[in-house]
């Protein structure tokens, strides 16, 4: 049975909201622990969203994990406002997540290729 694209499409978006709410529960839950601004969970979500639902949705999750990391763990907490060092912190996290949600799908589409060209070659 095939699944309409639609609803595909749809579980990529929907994944795009949800990684990132994940990772925010992880480092929520983690943050006694950790003493500096957890941004790798919201870099491995944005990760996983780039491999599985693509480019868009990864810019999605881009946005949601800076909004999540800005209200929840860079000071003023539980505000929006940042200062010029958190700003500048934000910027270069959300060019780390513009980039690995470029360079995953990219990569993907080059393996898929590879891929079907060894298998046509017999290797």
């Amino acid at each position: 049975m095939a699944v309409p694209s639609a609803l595909i499409v749809a579980a990529r978006w929907l994944l795009a909201l949800v990684a990132p709410g994940a990772a925010l529960g992880l480092t929520l839950l983690l943050q006694p622990l950790v003493d500096q601004v957890p941004s790798a969970p919201f870099v491995a979500a944005v990760l996983v969203v780039a491999w599985l639902g693509g480019f868009r949705p990864a810019l999605l999750a881009t946005a949601v994990s800076g909004a999540a990391l800005d209200y929840y763990f860079l000071p003023p907490l539980h505000d929006w406002l940042a200062s010029p060092r958190e700003a500048v912190w934000l910027m270069v996290f959300g060019a780390v997540c513009v980039c690995t949600a470029w360079v995953v799908p990219a990569v993907g589409a080059c393996w898929g290729g590879w891929r079907r060209a060894s298998s046509s070659c017999g290797w």
